[in-house]
């Protein structure tokens, strides 16, 4: 009997559903399954809604190679930055006589060829010393010419023993006398017609003329350190 109502009991126990959960177990698990509900779909949303990204490689246009005659011609290269200019050549152009600066023929910046004019000194000064230097002339001259009359008279007179020997040569002394006036004379002329032309002043060489340094009007002098105007040449060729 004993054994038989614990077999009956036994029975009774394992066919029997499983008690419910107290009612505080079941509420406190309740929220957080509502919770993760709500979460679960709003973290996922981005990456369901975000359409996929589609990386495309830039396409490239095929390039056509030809062949070409080889040719000569300059590369437009053009390199800017600052540097000092080397002219080939500098001169300072200044007068060499002393006078009023009449005119300038030059304006600045100006390429000038060698030969043009440049500037104007008065020449009146130095015509006028050359004609006193042609009318000394003309009167040494006229001594020498007289001079050489007389030892053409002297010249019979002393082979026939009219005058001495002496006078003879001093007159022949006198004439070589006045041929070395003549030559001094004919060389003041010279001089004189070179001032004058110094009075015309122009480039000596071919570049491009600076700033003006003297104003028509001044008077001028060979000592002036400044000069009248600076001529760079840049080129081999000018």
């Amino acid at each position: 009997m004993p054994d038989q109502f614990i077999s009956e009991r036994l029975a009774k126990i394992s066919l029997a559903p499983p008690p419910p959960p107290p009612p505080r177990a079941r509420s406190r698990w309740l929220p957080m399954l509502l919770g993760l509900g709500v979460a679960i779909p709003l973290i996922a949303l981005p990456y369901t809604a975000a359409p996929p990204v589609v990386q495309r490689t830039p396409t490239v246009a095929a390039l056509t190679v030809q062949a070409a005659a080889a040719t000569r011609g300059d590369i437009p290269i053009v390199l800017q930055g600052l540097g000092v200019v080397t002219p080939f050549a500098t001169v300072v152009v200044r007068t060499q006589i002393s006078g009023q600066l009449q005119s300038i023929g030059f304006r600045e910046g100006q390429t000038v060829h060698q030969g043009d004019f440049l500037a104007q000194i008065d020449p009146r000064p130095y015509e006028a010393a050359l004609g006193k230097a042609q009318g000394q002339l003309l009167h040494d001259q006229a001594l020498l010419e007289e001079a050489q009359t007389d030892l053409a008279r002297y010249r019979p007179l002393l082979a026939r023993d009219d005058i001495s020997r002496q006078k003879y040569e001093d007159q022949a002394f006198l004439v070589r006398q006045y041929e070395g006036t003549i030559a001094t004379d004919q060389a003041q002329i010279a001089s004189a017609r070179l001032d004058l032309a110094y009075c015309h002043i122009v480039a000596p060489i071919t570049g491009r003329v600076g700033l003006r340094r003297v104003d028509p009007g001044n008077f001028i002098q060979a000592s002036d350190p400044t000069g009248l105007v600076v001529i760079p040449r840049c080129s081999r060729s000018a």
